[in-house]
């Protein structure tokens, strides 16, 4: 069964209350072909026309350090001083991969593709061949975190194609140190250094930067997109943390010796969740009745299988208890929908993707921190949606 989950979709972008990542400027995707092209591991040929162009902006130099810092959302850079460093190298605005999320952009960042193509689609995924719910990026089993190699799950199979990043020569990342040796991080097929806690990324960028023979340096910075998940991006830690990181780049900058250029780009934005626009559910509430697997996808985008003959059933419910906070967008939709890159879904995303997508039209999210997906604390700061919060990011060039 299908709804109109396109046609007020289209509605929300024409009035600018939801955002496509598909827009006339250039996006993630871009970004990451041009990033690629200079790490080595992508022809030039083979980037966009929007990369290109990009390329030109971001122009030639010895060395290309390039930092993504997760949840540096663009309207989060007004709340900075206008004479400081980000705001006074800010080249530009890009427009995030949708669902805007990190599992989806490190993917496109290491592959140059689009959600559809790579399969990596949100931090949940239900995989139907194998009754299975995962993290991809942490390459485990969502209940249990099993990781996923010891239950005979390859990397391949998650992640529909391969890396295209690192060159084979005279690139390094930078990540925390747990992440190193990781599978996703071992996917970029190049060395990586690992940092610990206040400003040691420094420490492992200069020393990336001096290894002999060194041009491109990608730098992970999992803030400010851990303060605001635990303390909100509105509020004064998530700004605290904002100001501090301008401040150790810009005396980190300052001091390096010229030749090099640095590019700054974020995965996503984020937006705060209000108490009374979670939903929890239970084993036996009706929302969860009709479906084949509990929820996947993202808090804010949430995708659904569903049992056979139940579509009715669920959608009812679902609308029952949503209304208009959602817009329901059927899996038929979402496919031809065009959310996901220029040539849908493959197979492996379209199945992932299940039945049904709900997409979040204002502050209202299906709470993932139930009883069934249980954390310490309920986050605050969510992303994987559609908003101009969510999904303009900022690209800056210093």
């Amino acid at each position: 069964m299908e709804g109109q989950g396109l046609e007020k979709l289209e509605a929300a972008f024409r009035e600018g209350r939801l955002l496509s990542p598909r827009w006339d400027g250039p996006g993630f995707v871009d970004l990451a072909q041009a990033l690629g092209v200079l790490a080595g591991g992508r022809p030039r040929a083979e980037a966009s026309p929007a990369a290109l162009g990009l390329l030109d902006r971001i122009g030639t130099a010895e060395k290309h350090v390039f930092i993504l810092a997760d949840g540096l959302g663009l309207e989060m850079l007004g709340r900075l001083p206008e004479g400081g460093f980000l705001r006074r190298h800010l080249a530009g605005e890009l427009r995030a991969v949708f669902p805007s999320t990190t599992a989806a952009a490190l993917a496109t960042l290491l592959t140059g593709d689009w959600p559809g193509a790579h399969a990596s689609l949100a931090w949940h995924l239900y995989l139907p061949e194998r009754d299975l719910s995962i993290r991809p990026l942490p390459f485990d089993s969502r209940f249990g975190n099993r990781p996923l190699g010891g239950m005979g799950v390859p990397a391949g199979e998650v992640f529909a194609l391969p890396g295209r990043f690192f060159g084979p020569r005279g690139c390094c990342a930078v990540v925390p140190k747990d992440l190193v040796g990781s599978t996703f991080t071992s996917l970029n097929a190049g060395p990586s250094l690992g940092y610990g806690e206040g400003g040691d990324w420094l420490r492992a960028l200069g020393q990336a930067l001096d290894l002999p023979d060194t041009r491109f340096v990608y730098c992970y910075l999992p803030e400010p997109d851990r303060t605001g998940h635990d303390q909100g991006c509105q509020g004064a830690p998530y700004l605290e943390t904002l100001a501090g990181l301008e401040r150790q780049l810009e005396a980190f900058w300052k001091g390096r010796p010229g030749g090099a250029r640095l590019i700054l780009s974020a995965d996503h934005g984020m937006v705060d969740s209000l108490e009374a626009g979670r939903y929890r559910f239970g084993a036996s509430d009706p929302l969860v009745e009709p479906l084949a697997a509990l929820p996947s996808g993202e808090a804010r985008v949430p995708f659904f299988h569903v049992k056979p003959e139940r579509g009715r059933d669920f959608v009812e419910a679902f609308r029952k208890v949503f209304g208009d906070d959602f817009i329901l967008v059927s899996g038929a939709e979402a496919r031809r929908s065009g959310l996901f890159g220029p040539s849908g879904p493959c197979p492996r995303a379209a199945a992932r993707l299940g039945d049904w997508m709900a997409v979040s039209a204002g502050g209202r999210l299906l709470d993932f921190e139930s009883p069934f997906f249980r954390r310490d604390k309920p986050m605050v700061g969510h992303h994987g949606g559609l908003s101009p919060a969510e999904m303009r990011i900022p690209l800056v060039l210093a």
